[in-house]
């Protein structure tokens, strides 16, 4: 995803400056939101749940997590990802071309 949006906004008419001012308009939005969540750092909870209580390790997740908790760990991170990877797959390729050959 940022190799693409960079390439874009690169790709895109005028100076590389203003390609990469684009850049950085585009994704700010989704680096803040990702920023912001890891803050909250659902995964760093998780582990330490985990962690307290199958200190000796577990065979299923399932064992030692109810489904409660696994869902709020679930959308806690597709609350970030997923609009993202539906924008991302909604928008149309990038294709570059080269001249000559």
């Amino acid at each position: 995803m940022l190799a693409w949006s960079l390439a874009r906004a690169l790709s895109s008419p005028g100076t590389p400056a203003e390609g990469l001012a684009a850049y950085e308009g585009a994704r700010r939005e989704t680096v803040n939101a990702i920023v912001l969540a890891c803050r909250d750092m659902p995964a760093d909870r998780l582990l330490q749940t985990v962690s307290t209580r199958a200190p000796d390790g577990f065979e299923r997740i399932e064992d030692v997590l109810s489904p409660a908790e696994l869902a709020a760990f679930d959308q806690a991170y597709r609350s970030t990802t997923l609009p993202d990877v539906a924008a991302l797959n909604s928008r149309p390729s990038l294709s570059i071309t080269s001249g000559g050959s």
